[in-house]
C-alpha cells in the first residue's frame, strides 16, 4: 500500500540521517512539495494520504504512485 512504502521510505531516510555525515537522497526530498504543487494541495497531509485518496482503491493509488514517481523523477533529471 501506500502509506506503507511511505513508511519504509521513511525509516529509511531517518536511518540515513543518523549516519555521520546525515545522508539525504535529494530526489526523495522533494517529492512532497511536487504532489502538493501538482494536486494543488495547502493542507499538511503528507504525499501518501493525497495519492491514497486520489485512487479509487489501493491498487489504483500503488498504480498512480508508480506514475508520478516516474514523471517526478523525469522532472529532475531535466532540471
Amino acid at each position: 500500500s501506500v502509506p506503507r512504502i511511505k513508511a519504509f521510505i521513511d525509516g529509511y531516510e531517518f536511518a540515513k540521517s543518523n549516519e555521520s555525515p546525515p545522508v539525504r537522497d535529494p530526489l526523495y526530498v522533494g517529492f512532497q512539495d511536487w504532489i502538493a504543487e501538482r494536486f494543488h494541495i495547502k493542507t499538511a497531509h503528507n504525499w501518501a494520504c493525497v495519492i491514497s485518496f486520489m485512487g479509487v482503491s489501493e491498487s489504483d493509488a500503488f498504480t498512480l504512485l508508480k506514475e508520478l514517481w516516474n514523471k517526478y523523477k523525469a522532472e529532475k533529471q531535466t532540471r
